[in-house]
């Protein structure tokens, strides 16, 4: 399984860590690390059709309403007369 949200699609960041001098000593000395940057993932029990399913869903996603949106909602037009 991989380390990707299932909601967004946001998975993990590669990059170079390290400093940047504009010195000659600077060319010389290592090379920079490669870092890696995960998402910030929880495990989440959500019901879609009457099934009970675990997700992993970042922190971002839960607590925006973008997991609320996956379930189709049954909501039933007012009657104004019934007022």
């Amino acid at each position: 399984m991989s380390y990707v949200c299932e909601v967004c699609g946001k998975g993990i960041t590669r990059g170079k860590k390290g400093i940047h001098k504009h010195s000659i000593q600077w060319k010389k000395r290592a090379p920079l690390k490669v870092a890696s940057w995960k998402p910030n993932l929880r495990r989440v029990k959500i019901s879609l059709n009457g099934q009970t399913r675990k997700m992993r869903i970042c922190a971002e996603c839960l607590k925006s309403t973008k997991i609320i949106t996956t379930e189709p909602l049954n909501l039933q037009a007012k009657n104004p007369d019934n007022l």
